[in-house]
């Protein structure tokens, strides 16, 4: 081989190996306490809220100051201390987060919403109980569990700045994308909103301290789930211990779960917090500030003081449309109209429900010749094969129950021909507004 190229291979093979040993990218955070959850705009919001005595003001107040036992004691003491400027609440906090068995989210926002009011002993005591509580935390990959040592890691940066650091790159850079975008779509089908709650969370300490939005991980996902959450509540409130809530749809049908429910409206606001420009947003905080809803329980009435924000634009969801198709979350929602009376379709999870004023049933077979119509769309239920020839209701057709991520040749009764492909639940969306109404035919 001659000398410069052999020289040039030992170049190229160096090259490969510094690039390959060059450190992971590390996440450094600046901001001045609190970093979490509240940037001075929004504690700017909340002392408002605490100074025109508002209704949700009103209602955390006395939860706090209430006899009952606190839920979550550390998250509510430490937030009232810091809308309040009192130190008195935030001693308390600190006292038991200090005694608490390990809660990761719950001590760091002591930690983060405490600081100012703290002394530097009680600080730095804190802080070590927050690292001994990350190093044994790393196993739980769930989303809530992650969520906790995201905020730990953040509320840490200066005081542990090389822990924070290797979390945040393990987080940011590895299980965001892989791990976090697929357990969205599989909680949402499961009717789990405290997956998506936290994940909210999520979004809120990312963008405050780091300036990256996690949503652009998977923009289509996160562009549905404002409406895909709105058009997922069962149309009827049901009526809870402390007043009536909205159910999210979920796989099975289940018990309903009140603690869902909660969750459901904690992620909707928190959602809606970040993000609240487009017409899906405005339509979901449209619906979210009917004051009847409000969360009244000693651990809903602390997210409802610090997520709903009243003066948020919204617009009446009555005009929000009453069919939605969510390809990214495989997921189909339909309605007859707003009413609480109304009769809802949904599929996900690869099971179709009906909800109607006799209650909630799952539909496992419907002749082709009477599709389900709501909203203005026509349901079709196939069992793996498509229905063959139809006569299409409605210009828009969805034909549930196809293979996923299949192509299928739509032929129309005028000659046209095209292709369509089922999302990844087996969904095909058929438009057909703007042609002549005739049969159709899906080979």
């Amino acid at each position: 081989m001659p000398r410069f190229s052999w020289i040039g291979s030992l170049l190229a093979i160096w090259l490969i190996l510094l690039c390959a040993r060059s450190p992971a990218q590390e996440y450094r955070i600046y901001e001045p306490h609190p970093r979490l959850l509240l940037p001075p705009r929004k504690l700017a919001l909340l002392q408002k809220e605490r100074d025109r005595q508002s209704m949700r003001w009103l209602q955390f107040e006395s939860v706090v100051n209430g006899a009952a036992e606190l839920p979550e004691p550390g998250l509510a003491k430490a937030l009232y201390a810091r809308v309040t400027g009192q130190s008195a609440p935030c001693l308390e906090a600190v006292r038991w987060a200090q005694q608490a068995p390990p809660d990761l989210r719950q001590k760091a926002l002591v930690l983060d919403w405490c600081h100012d009011l703290l002394q530097e002993a009680q600080i730095q005591e804190l802080a070590s109980v927050l690292e001994r509580e990350l190093e044994t935390a790393e196993q739980d990959r769930s989303m809530p569990a992650v969520r906790g040592r995201l905020l730990a890691a953040i509320a840490l940066a200066e005081k542990r700045p090389n822990l924070a650091s290797s979390h945040l790159q393990a987080i940011l850079g590895q299980w965001w994308e892989n791990a976090a975008v697929p357990a969205l779509r599989t909680s949402f089908a499961s009717g789990n909103r405290s997956e998506l709650f936290a994940a909210c969370e999520m979004l809120h300490a990312v963008q405050d301290n780091l300036k990256i939005d996690l949503r652009q991980s998977d923009p289509d996902l996160f562009q549905d789930l404002p409406l895909a959450l709105l058009l997922a509540y069962y149309p009827a409130p049901y009526p809870g211990p402390r007043g009536d809530v909205f159910l999210p749809a979920s796989k099975g049908a289940g018990k309903p779960d009140p603690e869902q429910a909660l969750a459901a409206r904690a992620a909707g606001l928190c959602l809606v917090s970040y993000g609240g420009g487009s017409d899906q947003s405005q339509f979901l905080q449209g619906f979210l500030m009917q004051d009847h809803y409000l969360m009244r329980d000693p651990r809903g009435a602390v997210y409802e003081f610090l997520w709903a924000n009243p003066y948020r634009p919204g617009l009446s969801y009555h005009h929000a449309p009453l069919y939605f198709h969510s390809r990214p979350l495989g997921a189909l929602f339909a309605r007859s109209s707003w009413n609480q009376d109304a009769t809802w379709l949904g599929y996900l999870g690869g099971e179709l429900q009906v909800f109607d004023p006799d209650g909630l049933k799952i539909v496992t077979a419907q002749p082709v010749s009477k599709p389900i119509q709501l909203g203005g769309a026509a349901v079709y239920v196939a069992r793996g094969q498509p229905p063959g020839k139809i006569q299409p209701p409605a210009d828009i057709v969805f034909v549930v129950g196809l293979k996923p991520e299949t192509e299928y040749l739509i032929e129309m009764e005028s000659g046209k021909r095209f292709t369509e492909s089922a999302d990844r639940a087996g969904i095909l969306a058929v438009n057909l507004e703007g042609g002549p109404r005739g049969w159709i035919r899906l080979r």
